[in-house]
């Protein structure tokens, strides 16, 4: 069906495309915009009235139903044309109305036409005769017919006449005697033929028609009757592919009234027999076609479903017999009738399209056998170019592979595989099958900084008693990863660690780990990995906590001594590991070097437990201590190697007195003086001793009372 036409010259007319013949659907222009005309009521005259608006005077036209509306809403029906009006809307229904229910409620009431012109520029009939194989000659220019001047007219100009006219096998020029003169316009004169040209426009001729030509001297012929034309042609509908329903037509074309006397369709394995299951055979008779100015017939033969071994060579062979001429005539034509079998199998797929990687795609068709076919790999839109490709086929299966090189993170990479097997014959359309392939590129989880280490300082005292501290560790990791990875954390169990990760955008991922409160249990290595289809990434990191190392010194005995009395002290060194490379006992600032017969230094190897914290000890005692000599600031330091902490010390200060017996009198179990008491003297004592004791601690028996100093 052709475009459809409007009715009326304004904005929204839409026309098809004209030829000598064409058909169309009318449509109503209402207020500029486009309506449907329901073929109620449509008739010839109605049909005339369109064609003669369209294209002038000149045209036949027929009445045509039952057509689809489309998008048209119905406006008008029954318009009752007498066929003289110069529009549509001039007819006395040709205004909008309340169409019928039978309008409204079909999809497929639309009224058409088919529009004829009276003939076409350079056609050649014969007129006047007894038949159309006999007549004068006319021919057709500017949509009229015309006449041919008999000067110069001879046998040569016959065969070529005849041809034009329709009559293949040539004919005989004959006297214009009861053909009667011409009306129109005399077109031609002295043509001048040799016999062998295929129509009569290929002669010499002059358009000078000279004065003698009158339509007494029209030119004449008789030609011999037979077929103008005789082809198979195809449902140009359908496509001859297996599983089709699809139907061949054998047309043939007499310029003479006839009738078909016999038909049949044959292969090279004989007579095509209808069945009532798959194949039947049909006739159309003779039907005047004034266009061609000729009668037409035609054969059908339909496949349903149409299967592989109906492909062959066919051939269709009609009898016509020609009663006004008064002869049977039988021709044939034959075709080869290729059945497409569409391609079994066609897929497309790929490498894994890694970013900064070669991508090779494959195209695979599995065809039929032994028949003709293509296989294509294209890219779609702004995909890119393939760099090379390479084809193999085995018989059934064809491949091709093509290289994309590299991939780029935002390519776009969308890539079609077509399969065509190919027809031979104009109406052997090839029958294709596509497969697409979309690839988005993907790249494997990247680090895009590696995680950083963690490092803090904590005081040993805090460490010691379990304070917590306020120091927060935080590591992160970010990758890119497309698609998104999949992203974990090692590390020791620590309830105080929280992580999130977050989607920055399609590409970028962001993890965080953090600790809180951190402490020196919270040592380690943690261990940010990315895991996605296409492969894993790590990157670890260290937590390290330095305890500032801290001295203590701390007495065993009292800190406040008595001559002689022996000094005991404890030194305990605190810390990270490393340890102290030396511990130094010092008094009031001047080191002690070595131990002596009264001084000894003990220093034993340091301890370190399984968060990297050490314990140093040394101990520092001193004999038969004397006051001037002993008392004053003890000091023990660590000489250490942590960067930024050389030394840690610890100070503890000892005082000896001067020993003094009756200091300790308010003890009298323990008093010197044994039968007295003892009076304090000069780095000395003396004993008062009672009546009948007498000796340096009253412990004679005697009367002697002088006290006796010691």
């Amino acid at each position: 069906m052709q475009a459809a036409l409007s009715s009326c010259q304004t904005i929204c007319t839409q026309q098809s495309e004209y030829g000598f013949s064409f058909t169309a659907r009318v449509d109503y222009c209402y207020n500029e915009t486009l309506r449907g005309v329901c073929d109620v009521g449509w008739t010839a005259e109605d049909a005339a009235v369109v064609c003669r608006e369209y294209n002038g005077e000149g045209y036949l036209s027929e009445a045509i139903t039952g057509l689809e509306f489309g998008s048209r809403v119905p406006l008008v029906e029954d318009v009752m044309c007498n066929g003289s009006e110069s529009r549509l809307q001039d007819c006395p229904g040709g205004q909008p109305t309340q169409v019928s229910s039978e309008c409204t409620n079909s999809s497929n009431r639309a009224a058409g036409v088919r529009c004829y012109q009276i003939c076409y520029s350079g056609a050649v009939r014969l007129a006047g005769g007894p038949n159309r194989a006999e007549g004068r000659v006319e021919v057709c220019s500017n949509n009229t017919w015309g006449t041919v001047c008999d000067v110069g007219w001879d046998e040569n100009d016959a065969v070529p006449a005849c041809r034009s006219a329709g009559f293949y096998w040539g004919g005989e020029i004959v006297p214009n005697t009861g053909f009667g003169m011409g009306t129109g316009e005399i077109l031609a004169s002295n043509i001048s033929c040799n016999g062998t040209e295929y129509d009569v426009y290929a002669c010499q001729n002059t358009t000078d028609i000279p004065d003698v030509c009158t339509h007494e001297r029209d030119a004449a012929l008789s030609c011999q009757p037979g077929f103008i034309d005789m082809n198979i042609t195809v449902d140009p509908r359908t496509d001859v592919v297996v599983g089709n329903t699809v139907t061949f037509w054998c047309n043939a074309e007499s310029p003479s009234v006839a009738n078909i006397t016999s038909y049949m369709w044959q292969n090279s394995r004989g007579v095509v027999t209808p069945d009532d299951s798959r194949i039947s055979i049909e006739l159309r008779n003779a039907s005047y076609s004034s266009y061609y100015g000729a009668f037409i017939f035609n054969s059908s033969l339909t496949f349903s479903p149409l299967v592989p071994s109906d492909g062959d060579r066919y051939e269709c062979v009609l009898t016509i017999s020609l009663p006004d001429v008064g002869v049977n005539i039988t021709n044939t034509t034959s075709t080869d009738i290729r059945i497409l079998v569409p391609p079994l199998r066609v897929e497309v797929n790929s490498t894994v399209p890694l970013v900064g990687a070669p991508l090779t795609v494959t195209c695979t068709a599995e065809f039929p056998p032994d028949v003709p076919r293509s296989l294509y790999l294209r890219p779609i839109s702004d995909s890119p170019p393939f760099v090379s490709n390479s084809t193999v086929d085995d018989g059934t299966t064809r491949t091709i592979q093509a290289v994309v090189e590299p991939v780029e993170l935002n390519s776009v990479l969308q890539y079609i595989c077509i399969a065509e097997v190919e027809g031979e014959y104009v109406y052997t359309r090839p029958n294709s099958s596509s497969s697409v392939i979309e690839l988005t590129p993907i790249l494997p989880p990247t680090l895009v900084e590696e995680v950083a280490d963690n490092f803090f300082v904590l005081n040993s005292s805090n460490v010691r008693s379990g304070d917590d501290s306020d120091l927060l560790a935080a590591f992160r990791c970010i990758v890119d990863s497309q698609p998104p990875a999949t992203i974990e954390w090692s590390y020791f169990n620590n309830s105080r660690i929280t992580i999130e990760t977050v989607q920055e955008n399609s590409l970028r991922q962001i993890s965080t780990l953090g600790i809180s409160s951190v402490d020196i249990v919270d040592q380690g290595v943690f261990t940010c990995t990315a895991t996605s289809p296409y492969g894993s990434i790590s990157s670890s990191a260290n937590l390290r906590v330095f305890v500032v190392p801290e001295a203590s010194v701390v007495a065993v005995s009292d800190t406040e001594l008595t001559e002689g009395d022996e000094i005991s002290l404890n030194c305990t060194i605190d810390g990270s590991f490393p340890p102290a490379t030396q511990i130094q006992w010092q008094k009031d600032g001047v080191p002690f070097l070595t131990s002596t017969e009264r001084i000894t230094i003990t220093t034993v190897p340091p301890t370190t437990d399984n968060f990297g914290l050490f314990t140093q000890r040394s101990t520092l005692e001193i004999s038969d201590t004397h006051p001037g000599e002993d008392s004053g600031v003890y000091t023990c330091k660590a000489f250490l190697s942590s960067p930024g902490v050389p030394t840690v010390s610890a100070d503890i200060s000892i005082s000896i007195q001067i020993r003094n017996e009756c200091i300790i009198l308010a003890d009298p179990i323990m008093t010197p003086c044994v039968n007295g008491y003892c009076v304090d003297g000069f780095n000395t004592y003396m004993c008062i001793c009672e009546d009948g004791y007498t000796g340096r601690n009253c412990d004679e028996e005697g009367w002697l009372k002088l006290a006796t100093y010691v």
